[in-house]
C-alpha cells in the first residue's frame, strides 16, 4: 500500500500546487491537507506504532518450511538431492540440498509445458530425488494431477514421513532410510518428523 499512499500525496500536492486557485482556497487546502497528514501519523492506530513480535511473525509465516527443512537437513547426508513439487521453494535453502532436477525447479505453471514434465519424468527414471516433497497438503482428499505426485513406477520405491502421528508430503527413498542413524533421527523427531509409529 506505500506506493499507492506515495502517490495519493503527490497527486494531491501537485494538484494543489499547479491549479492557479486563489491564495484562501490554496491556503485552506493545504492546511486541511496538512491537518489530515500530521492525524494520519500521530493517530493511534498508525502502523508504525504497531507492536509486532518478529519470532511471532516468523514462525507464522515461515514455521511450516523452517520446520520441513529442518528435519530434512537432519536426515540428509552431502550428496542427497531432494525435489519439492511446485510449491514451498525455500525449503532447498533451508534443506541446504540441490535438487536432482534439470532446471532450477518445478513451479506451479511448468506442468502445463511438456519440456519440464518430460525433464521431470527423466529425473524420476535416471536420478530419483534422495527425499520428495508432494505439491499441497498430505494426506490427499482427492486425486490430484500426476505431475505433483509420486510417479506409479517409484510409489514403492519411496517411504512417507509421519508428523505428529500423521502422513506427511515428506518421502524419502527407501535405500536411503537403512542409512540413516539413530542420532539422526532423534534430531528429525524434534522437528516432529519420523517413520509411521514411531513416535
Amino acid at each position: 500500500m506505500i506506493p499507492w499512499y506515495g502517490f495519493f500525496l503527490f497527486t494531491t500536492v501537485f494538484l494543489l500546487f499547479s491549479k492557479n486557485l486563489g491564495k484562501l482556497i490554496f491556503r485552506m487546502c493545504f492546511l486541511i491537507f496538512a491537518i489530515s497528514c500530521i492525524y494520519f501519523i500521530l493517530s493511534p492506530s498508525y502502523f508504525a506504532k504497531e507492536k509486532i513480535d518478529p519470532h511471532e511473525q516468523f514462525v507464522t509465516n515461515y514455521g511450516s518450511i523452517l520446520q520441513r527443512g529442518e528435519a530434512i537437513r537432519a536426515l540428509s547426508e552431502p550428496g542427497d538431492t531432494l525435489f519439492l513439487d511446485a510449491s514451498d521453494d525455500l525449503i532447498y535453502w533451508q534443506a541446504k540440498l540441490f535438487s536432482s532436477y534439470k532446471y532450477s525447479w518445478y513451479t506451479s505453471s511448468m506442468p502445463n509445458f511438456k519440456e519440464y514434465t518430460d525433464a521431470r519424468r527423466e529425473m524420476f527414471e535416471k536420478d530419483p530425488p534422495t527425499f520428495y516433497r508432494e505439491y499441497g497438503s498430505c494426506p490427499k482428499k482427492t486425486g490430484i494431477s500426476e505431475f505433483y505426485e509420486l510417479p506409479d513406477f517409484l510409489e514403492d520405491q519411496y517411504v512417507r514421513l509421519y508428523s505428529l502421528e500423521r502422513p506427511s508430503c515428506i518421502f524419502i527413498r527407501e535405500d536411503k532410510v537403512s542409512q540413516i542413524s539413530d542420532e539422526q533421527w532423534k534430531k528429525a523427531k524434534e522437528f516432529l518428523y519420523n517413520l509411521e509409529g514411531e513416535f
